[in-house]
């Protein structure tokens, strides 16, 4: 038995390589994500743009006697290591940060509002980016990272 979380996960990345794959242009040229339990750690992964999709929290609120509403977020992380000539501290790493931002933001948009997460039953609710790169992966490890968060509520 597959977990809710685990579906749901399933289902937007599904979504997410469905959207790249039609439509590269509008994502960087395109990625596959891949959906983990942990995001990667090896540096090595991130030459290449690396998409993945990974299940967080779910929260259950009890609305009244046999009837609760779940929330279930889900995390797409958005990473690669900048080219060996961008310096992360200086202008010209721009253009490259903020074509990975760009990415990113495509992302948190590329669902719409309201989207069921295939057969699960859970609809998206909201989205949330936060602009800003972590910045000890850039600054140690010259890796850009980014985090969407997707929220799905489940009725029940």
């Amino acid at each position: 038995m597959t977990s809710r979380n685990a579906a749901i996960a399933e289902a937007l990345k599904a979504k997410l390589n469905e959207l790249a794959a039609d439509s590269p242009a509008d994502f960087g040229g395109g990625f596959v994500a891949k959906r983990t339990y942990v995001p990667g750690v090896d540096l090595r992964d991130f030459k290449t743009l690396v998409v993945t999709v990974f299940a967080r929290e779910n929260e259950r609120e009890f609305i009244s006697r046999g009837h609760s509403r779940r929330d279930f977020v889900v995390d797409v992380g958005v990473q690669k290591r900048l080219t060996t000539a961008a310096n992360p501290t200086a202008e010209d790493a721009n253009p490259e940060i903020d074509a990975l931002m760009g990415l990113a933001e495509a992302v948190a948009d590329a669902v719409p509002a309201g989207w069921y997460a295939g057969a699960t039953g859970a609809q998206l609710v909201r989205v949330q980016h936060d602009p800003t790169v972590e910045p000890a992966h850039l600054l140690q490890h010259r890796t850009f990272t980014n985090v969407v968060k997707f929220t799905f509520r489940l009725n029940a």
